[in-house]
C-alpha cells in the first residue's frame, strides 16, 4: 500500500492477494478455496484530477456452495460479484455469478470545488467511469479475459467534509438495465 491517503487517494498503489480456505471437517458445508487478486492504482493528472483504476481477478476451486459465488472478497469483506454498487455499476446487483470473476473499474475524478463549512474544509468532486466485468462458470480462463465483458457507464458526485468523510452519489446505466442510482460513503475503491 503506497497510497498517499486512504480516503480519496491521489497517487499510489494498493495491491492484495487473498486466499480463503473452507474445509468440511472444520464444520463448513463444503470444501473450497477462493483465490483473489486486486490491484488499485491512482495517478495524479494535475492538481485536481486523478485517474483511478482497479482490477480484480478471483477464482474458486473445489465444491463451493452457490451462495459463496455471489461475492468477491477483499481485506474489508465481501462485495457483490458482478453488478451493483461495488463491482459493475449499471448492472443489476449480482446479475452474473460464477466460479471465476474479473472486474475492471477505470474512473476519472475531478475535485471541482473547495468550500468551508462550520470551520472545516470540504470539497465537491465529480467522477466519470466505465465499469466492466465478466464471470466464468468453472473458474477463470485467462485466454478469454477481455471477451464477453459486461459494461456499465456513469458518473457521480462526492461531497467531502474534512479529510475522511465523503458522501457519494453515482448514476450508471448499461445495455442490460435502466438508470441505476447508488448512494453511500466514500469512493468505490
Amino acid at each position: 500500500d503506497t497510497r498517499d491517503r486512504e480516503s480519496g487517494p491521489t497517487k499510489g498503489v494498493w495491491s492484495e492477494a487473498l486466499v480463503e480456505r473452507s474445509l468440511e471437517f472444520l464444520g463448513s458445508e463444503s470444501s473450497f478455496t477462493r483465490w483473489t487478486f486486486s490491484d488499485r492504482r491512482y495517478f495524479s493528472l494535475g492538481e485536481r484530477v486523478v485517474f483511478a483504476n482497479r482490477v480484480v481477478l478471483q477464482t474458486v476451486t473445489g465444491s463451493p456452495p452457490f451462495h459463496v459465488l455471489s461475492y468477491w472478497q477483499s481485506s474489508f469483506g465481501g462485495h457483490e460479484a458482478l453488478g451493483g454498487a461495488s463491482s459493475v455499476r449499471g448492472l443489476l446487483k449480482n446479475r452474473y455469478i460464477g466460479e471465476g470473476v474479473f472486474l475492471w473499474n477505470p474512473e476519472l475524478r475531478w475535485r471541482a470545488w473547495d468550500y468551508e463549512l462550520l470551520g472545516r474544509g470540504g470539497y465537491v468532486a465529480l467522477t466519470g467511469f466505465v465499469d466492466s466485468g465478466r464471470v466464468w462458470e468453472d473458474g477463470v480462463e485467462l485466454g478469454s479475459l477481455l471477451s464477453d465483458l459486461h459494461h456499465g457507464v456513469g458518473g457521480g458526485v462526492r461531497l467531502g467534509l474534512g479529510p475522511n468523510f465523503v458522501l457519494a452519489l453515482d448514476l450508471a446505466t448499461s445495455e442490460e438495465a435502466s438508470l441505476q442510482t447508488y448512494t453511500g460513503l466514500g469512493y468505490m475503491f
